[in-house]
């Protein structure tokens, strides 16, 4: 769903996709359904410590490392679904760079790197074969050093459900030179407790990061249906 509230529409109520509809005392607002699931959020624990981490070093730079951040927004900014461009706050920009170089085992940034430049994969697709127990991402093309590809992937659905972001599972980082692509068969079987069944729907999605700045690529969804691989 895409909307802008304005003079057409005032007030909601009720579930659409993942929001939901309702009013409080400083009025109508809109918020994201969340679905618990223990066993996903055990699986982020490591993330979850880097966003503690960035948390903290945020609140220990000094008002001018602050105020260097705040200043640098405009050359990270992004386009939103809406194709209007946003920047992001100080705060947001340093702890998206620092999650990632925590993620490589790069120390935290106390001032802004050069934007860098985007690199953009061309092509992905997944596969899943259950009978002899393949899941693979392929992409093109190779990236170069100082790079990693990521990748996301989601449970088994019916093969009528839509993508949802949301639904998403961070999977795996990859950065061999060479690379274009990944046999992630036992990690899935490990990480889902086995593959979804043959004609289940599998969605995942492909981007290229930057290891120094974090500056990311454009995300590629692919989604493929479960083959019995006879």
């Amino acid at each position: 769903m895409k909307a802008k509230f304005g003079a057409i529409v005032t007030d909601g109520r009720g579930k659409l996709g993942g929001h939901f509809f309702s009013k409080n005392k400083g009025g109508p607002f809109v918020g994201s359904k969340v679905s618990s699931n223990a066993k996903i959020t055990k699986k982020y624990g490591r993330r979850n410590r880097f966003i503690i981490t960035t948390s903290r070093a945020w609140r220990n730079l000094t008002d001018d490392q602050r105020s260097a951040w705040n200043a640098a927004v405009s050359d990270f900014s992004k386009t939103d679904i809406f194709g209007d461009l946003r920047n992001p706050s100080g705060f947001n920009l340093f702890s998206s760079i620092n999650f990632v170089r925590l993620e490589n085992n790069y120390v935290i940034l106390t001032l802004p790197p050069q934007p860098g430049c985007l690199y953009n994969l061309d092509f992905a697709s997944l596969v899943i074969t259950r009978d002899i127990d393949l899941v693979e991402f392929n992409w093109t093309p190779a990236l170069p050093a100082g790079y990693h590809v990521y990748l996301w992937i989601s449970y088994g659905q019916s093969p009528g459900r839509g993508f949802d972001i949301k639904k998403l599972l961070f999977f795996i980082a990859r950065n061999t030179l060479g690379e274009v692509s990944y046999n992630g068969t036992t990690r899935y079987t490990n990480y889902i407790s086995g593959l979804p069944p043959v004609g289940s729907k599998v969605y995942g999605m492909v981007q290229a990061i930057s290891d120094f700045n974090g500056v990311r690529g454009n995300k590629i969804v692919v989604s493929t249906i479960v083959k019995s691989g006879v």
